[in-house]
């Protein structure tokens, strides 16, 4: 029987899917965050919670369920710190630049 886990000889090993996973969720969380007229306003708790549920949901949908919650998972742990006074906007740029980090 043929050894299945390795990659033959002179064939490549395919690409992970690019963007990565946690990148397509973080990049979305700063969409719902940039929402028109919320640029300005204050990010609460409920609403970064409210913008991450909302982007893990459209984006993780159709993945496995272990693939997903492992994507969720390290899309919580990269966010960084919201701040006292922090908005919207300020938020999204963050992310964006964690978005290219990841």
């Amino acid at each position: 029987m043929p050894d299945l886990t390795t990659t033959p000889p002179g064939r490549p090993t395919p690409p992970l899917p690019e963007p990565s996973y946690a990148r397509v969720v973080v990049e979305r969380i700063a969409d719902q965050l940039e929402q028109p007229g919320d640029h300005a306003r204050l990010l609460q708790d409920a609403g970064l919670r409210r913008a991450f549920n909302t982007a893990a949901a459209e984006q993780l949908h159709a993945l496995p369920t272990a693939v997903a919650g492992d994507t969720a998972d390290k899309v919580a742990a990269l966010l960084p710190d919201r701040g006292a006074a922090t908005t919207h906007g300020q938020y999204a740029r963050r992310l964006r630049e964690l978005a290219r980090a990841v």
